[in-house]
């Protein structure tokens, strides 16, 4: 196999693999474009292990029970804006694809699987709307285009720009923080039916704030919002059947508000951490979770690379990975949760637009 890196050059014949292995994205329009298979070495240096080429994928999720991967794509080969590539994973680990499929709505950016594994939702942020694709034997077929309308004081949000879509702990809730609005877009969801569309809640956030990506405690009852616009991160706690804005801080010290853009948002498995990757700052926040929504800043460290798009934590929880899309670098942070810290320790420049990462099983 061809190497596209700069730094990657050690094979699993060289240095011993742990257990699992991870997926990194790369949207790169060209050849270099697509999933790079990867794993840590022993000493936690990265191995390159297969590729899967997919022209302008740009983020990936897995099938919690079967063996299939699914992605969205920028741009499908016939030019068409706004699609899924749908994988199955090879006895090597590497991700044979099987189908892609239009999403119906321009710049798809985010996917989720409905708990039953029957519909796959996307976020089109360009198409100003969400996607239902029914399932058929593991593969998306073309279904209906939900649209958001609206806009926000920003001069970024002339439109809705959904950028996130995920189901809530309980599974009867699908999740859409849409930057354009400054909303949270809670959709009822139902199996055999999906989405419903015309009983959607909404939980607003400040003005300006342009609300990203999020995630839920394991219990449901509190959500946190990363806002890329207004450079914080919001809380909600639900109470007597009510959501409730709750916090809201910034993912930088105060000296350096307004020159950050966060983007994805990540839990530590025990629910005390909350890690943010700053983008415009290069950086990671860590903030400390409290009662009631509460979260502080405890620290902000390099994310070893230029515009962070993605972070993730090792199933072990003792390595951050992160993906910088502007300077094309891998890089892994040791993370403890015992006391809150987080450490710099490897940044690869390798990929080309590298964009997400996700551990395979």
């Amino acid at each position: 196999m061809r190497s596209v890196g700069i730094l990657l050059l050690a094979c699993a014949a060289v240095a011993p693999v742990l257990a699992q292995e991870f997926y990194v994205v790369s949207a790169a329009n060209s050849a270099t474009g697509g999933v790079y298979r990867m794993g840590l070495a022993a000493d936690g240096a990265f191995v390159q292990h297969g590729f899967t080429a997919v022209k302008t994928i740009n983020y990936l999720i897995r099938h919690p029970r079967q063996p299939y991967y699914y992605g969205t794509v920028e741009r499908l080969p016939d030019g068409t804006r706004g699609g899924v590539a749908a994988f199955r994973r090879a006895a090597d680990g590497d991700l044979k694809l099987l189908a892609m499929v239009p999403t119906g709505g321009a710049s798809s950016c985010h996917l989720a699987l409905s708990p039953d594994g029957d519909y796959l939702y996307t976020a089109n942020y360009g198409g100003a709307s969400i996607s239902e694709l029914p399932m058929r034997d593991f593969l998306p077929q073309p279904g209906r285009v939900i649209a958001h309308k609206g806009r926000g004081p920003h001069k970024r949000q002339t439109s809705p720009h959904p950028h996130f879509v995920g189901f809530d702990p309980d599974g009867v809730h699908l999740i859409v923080p849409d930057l354009g609005l400054d909303r949270v877009l809670i959709y009822p969801w139902q199996a055999g039916v999906g989405v419903i569309a015309d009983r959607v809640e909404q939980l607003s956030l400040a003005p300006g704030a342009g609300p990203r990506h999020a995630v839920f405690t394991a219990d449901g009852g509190t959500l946190y919002v990363a806002n890329e616009l207004d450079g914080s991160v919001a809380s909600f706690v639900r109470r007597d059947g009510r959501w409730l804005r709750a916090h809201s801080v910034p993912a930088v010290r105060a000296e350096d508000i307004g020159t950050n853009y966060p983007g994805a948002i990540r839990l530590s498995a025990d629910e005390r951490w909350l890690l943010v990757s700053n983008r415009g700052h290069n950086s990671v926040a860590l903030l400390a979770t409290g009662p009631g929504g509460a979260m502080s800043l405890r620290d902000v460290v390099a994310s070893g690379g230029v515009n962070p798009r993605d972070l993730v934590l090792s199933p072990g929880g003792d390595w951050l990975l992160t993906a910088s899309d502007k300077s094309g670098t891998l890089a892994r942070l040791r993370f403890d949760a015992a006391v809150g810290r987080l450490e710099l320790v490897e940044s690869t420049l390798a990929l080309p637009l590298v964009q997400a990462v996700l551990f395979c099983e």
